[in-house]
């Protein structure tokens, strides 16, 4: 089943599919609002850089991610890790109107989902990061700013 929601700036939000039997109905309602959460920082990513993102969610990595923790199953830290590819296309955007210019024209999908190690990669302007589920001794949000940059 695919899921699509529309929100502000036009973002989509799609997820690949996962037979329903598989999510508990918490599960469910987990996803739904971490779907929510998401698609508020690629709207603001697609505000500042002038363009519109579509969102997807590499939905079968989420299965191994959830804690039962708050609104999401997740708890803060993870929901903050989902967020950060959409916080770091945004900040390369605010760096000037070069880097607002070469994202639009490379950056069409940003995909997040859960991975150990975290992954990044850029290809056919699908933007793919695993994030990691625990805490990590290097910080990969600056490396993968660093890779955005560096990719584009």
């Amino acid at each position: 089943m695919k899921h699509t929601a529309i929100v502000a700036f036009a973002i989509l939000v799609s997820t690949p599919a996962l037979a329903d039997k598989d999510w508990t109905l918490e599960e469910k309602g987990w996803f739904e609002q971490i779907e929510k959460e998401l698609a508020q920082y690629v709207n603001l990513a697609g505000k500042d850089c002038d363009t519109t993102f579509k969102l997807e969610l590499d939905k079968p990595t989420f299965k191994s991610a959830w804690n039962g923790n708050g609104k999401t199953g997740v708890d803060n830290l993870r929901m903050n890790f989902l967020a950060q590819p959409a916080r770091e296309v945004r900040n390369v955007c605010l760096e000037g109107k070069t880097q607002k210019a070469a994202v639009k024209q490379g950056i069409k999908t940003i995909r997040v989902g859960f991975a150990a190690p975290p992954t990044q990669s850029l290809k056919a302007g699908t933007l793919a990061v695993g994030v990691p589920k625990e805490g990590q001794k290097r910080s990969w949000e600056s490396e993968l700013r660093a890779f955005i940059k560096k990719s584009l």
